[in-house]
C-alpha cells in the first residue's frame, strides 16, 4: 500500500486527573474501504496550574499538537491533510476566535496550537466518539483491547461519514 494518501487524525481530551492525546493514520485503500492504524498515544497527569476542565482540555489540545509535530518529524510519508478533534466546545471557540483577548494562560496555549495547526483543521466530536477519553482515566491493561484507544473510533473507518466531517466547529 502506498502511504501517499494517508491522513493523520488526532484526538485530545482531559479529565480532572489527566490529559491525553491519541493519533491514528487513516488511509483509503479503495473507493469503499478505509484502514485505520494507531500511531501513538500519550497520557499524563493534569497540570496543577490548569484549574478548570476547559483549561485542561486546552492543555490536551497542545499535547495533540506536540504529537502531530512528532509524527511529522518521524514518519516518512507525505501528509496531505491533518484533522484534529476535541470534545470541548470551549476549546473549539478559543481556536476560532481571532478578536477577543484571552488571559495569558489561554493566550499562550492558543498561540502554541496555532504555531503548527490552523483553526480549520480542528473539529468537534462528542466525548463518546473520542478515543483520547480512554487515556484520561484508569483502564486495566487487560481491558485496553476492548476500548477505542488502539483502534480509533469506528466513524474513521467509514469513508463517507468522515468525509462529511470536513466542517470545523463554528
Amino acid at each position: 500500500l502506498s502511504l501517499h494518501d494517508a491522513l493523520p487524525i488526532l484526538f485530545a481530551d482531559a479529565s480532572e486527573v489527566a490529559i491525553a492525546a491519541s493519533a491514528y493514520l487513516r488511509q483509503v485503500t479503495n473507493n469503499t474501504q478505509c484502514e485505520v492504524s494507531f500511531l501513538i498515544g500519550k497520557s499524563k497527569l493534569a497540570p496543577v496550574d490548569a484549574a478548570t476542565i476547559p483549561l485542561l482540555e486546552l492543555c490536551a489540545a497542545v499535547l495533540a499538537v506536540e504529537l502531530l509535530e512528532l509524527i511529522q518529524e518521524e514518519v516518512d510519508i507525505d501528509i496531505d491533510s491533518v484533522t484534529l478533534y476535541s470534545d470541548s466546545k470551549v476549546v473549539m471557540g478559543y481556536m476560532q476566535n481571532k478578536t477577543r483577548r484571552f488571559y495569558t494562560y489561554v493566550s499562550n496555549r492558543i498561540a502554541r496550537i496555532r504555531q503548527s495547526t490552523e483553526p480549520m483543521q480542528w473539529r468537534y466530536k462528542h466525548t463518546n466518539l473520542n478515543p483520547a477519553d480512554v487515556g484520561t482515566r484508569p483502564v486495566a491493561t487487560s481491558d485496553l483491547g476492548n476500548t477505542s484507544w488502539l483502534t480509533g473510533p469506528k466513524f474513521l473507518q467509514n469513508q463517507r461519514e468522515h468525509m462529511c466531517e470536513t466542517r470545523a466547529y463554528v
